[in-house]
């Protein structure tokens, strides 16, 4: 729910951007497809009403961490891929996302069904397919890393760690990209040197020098796609 984000969409308000952020059902009461017509819910309300803010419509950006991250990848890729607005039964905002960033995405849901070592992330795919999680159909749908396939992506900024316990979800993603010759930009860090970079750190930790390096690249990689 948006409230965790709190200080860290402050943080991003105070470089300079007017930040809205959105809730949604969470699982294991709504499904991923609920969720990102919630999220597109989110995007018709902000282009109806981004005048009453100090909105640049022309230039919206979008950012998602974790299970954010996850959201935000389906979201870009519907925005990118004429057939899955219908697949999502989903109405695409007037505005276009001029650039995202994906901060320790839970980006494929096969891939973490997969992690035997790694229980959080094997009960977090289970809840997100819900209770039909061996349809192929219902899985190929929730995996941003199979949607690449043929999307017209925004330009793109990843950041993850060695230390994040999903880092290998971020390098499925950019691997797949690299396939697909997608252009992005990576901020992979390995371990810490007085802490440890855990799972999307500079969010929880927005003080930390790795962290001020991370946000501060994203924001000025969003900053060089204002048109």
């Amino acid at each position: 729910y948006k409230e965790i984000n709190k200080y860290y969409c402050m943080h991003l308000a105070a470089l300079g951007f007017t930040v809205f952020s959105i809730n949604y059902t969470l699982a294991p009461k709504a499904n991923y497809k609920q969720q990102v017509r919630e999220c597109f819910d989110a995007f018709r309300w902000i282009a109806e009403n981004g005048e009453k803010y100090p909105c640049d419509m022309n230039n919206v950006f979008l950012t998602g961490d974790s299970a954010g991250g996850h959201l935000a990848a389906l979201c870009c890729e519907i925005f990118g891929r004429s057939d899955l607005p219908t697949v999502f039964n989903v109405q695409l905002p007037s505005f276009h996302i001029r650039a995202v960033g994906f901060t320790c995405g839970a980006f494929s849901m096969p891939v973490l069904l997969s992690k035997i070592n790694v229980p959080l992330a094997r009960t977090y795919a289970r809840f997100i397919l819900g209770p039909d999680m061996r349809d192929p159909q219902r899985k190929y749908h929730a995996d941003a890393v199979h949607l690449l396939e043929g999307a017209k992506m925004p330009p793109v900024y990843l950041s993850s760690s060695k230390q994040d316990f999903i880092g290998f979800e971020t390098k499925k993603f950019c691997k797949r990209m690299d396939e697909l010759q997608i252009p992005y930009k990576l901020r992979f860090w390995d371990k810490g040197k007085d802490h440890v970079l855990e799972h999307v750190f500079n969010i929880l930790q927005p003080s930390y020098s790795e962290s001020i390096i991370t946000n501060t690249e994203m924001t000025d990689f969003f900053k060089s796609n204002i048109i």
